[in-house]
């Protein structure tokens, strides 16, 4: 039985590998310099996950497209933004950024969480809802505050801390034992 010759499949690319600034929705920032960071990002009044980037980076290539994903699906509560490390090694600096890609996780001017290496959709998701979420705690935490009930301050050392874990409350070890006992 002769041979069939058959032509070689093409496979499909699922997406493309372009640059991941070049074509940024507008759902993500691309940040340009250190006072639009800051302006955008720490001063901003959403949390933010920030991407930092370069072009010659193969993982970031593979990152944006789930990046834009995911800021399609959450900008209205996130700030999503991407910083070229080549372009601006101030703000790569800033933060100790050594490997790339990195996403920092941002909320209230402050890092609350990284993440170096590739990163599918669902990881990205996954960051933004643990940065609403963690915004949904503390504005209701800010709303439910009373003056008479203030939280421990970090002056309080480990004596604050347990305060804060148990509530200011006092365990009456002897009373619970009594009653114990009594019944």
């Amino acid at each position: 039985m002769p041979k069939k010759n058959k032509k070689p499949r093409k496979h499909k690319q699922k997406f493309k590998l372009k640059h991941p600034g070049a074509s940024a929705p507008k759902k993500v920032t691309d940040i340009i310099n250190p006072s639009q960071f800051d302006q955008l990002v720490l001063s901003g009044d959403k949390p933010a996950i920030v991407d930092f980037w370069a072009e010659w980076c193969m993982p970031c290539k593979a990152t944006a497209p789930h990046f834009a994903a995911a800021a399609e699906t959450y900008s209205d509560q996130v700030t999503f933004a991407k910083v070229n490390t080549e372009k601006s090694p101030t703000l790569a600096s800033r933060y100790g950024i050594r490997s790339i890609p990195t996403m920092l996780m941002i909320d209230g001017g402050e890092v609350v969480d990284v993440h170096t290496g590739a990163s599918q959709q669902a990881g990205i998701e996954r960051m933004a809802k643990k940065l609403i979420a963690r915004r949904a705690k503390a504005e209701s935490k800010v709303e439910g505050s009373s003056e008479s009930e203030s939280a421990p301050s970090s002056s309080d050392g480990l004596v604050g801390k347990l305060k804060g874990l148990f509530g200011g409350k006092k365990a009456d070890a002897s009373a619970s034992g009594d009653a114990g006992q009594a019944a």
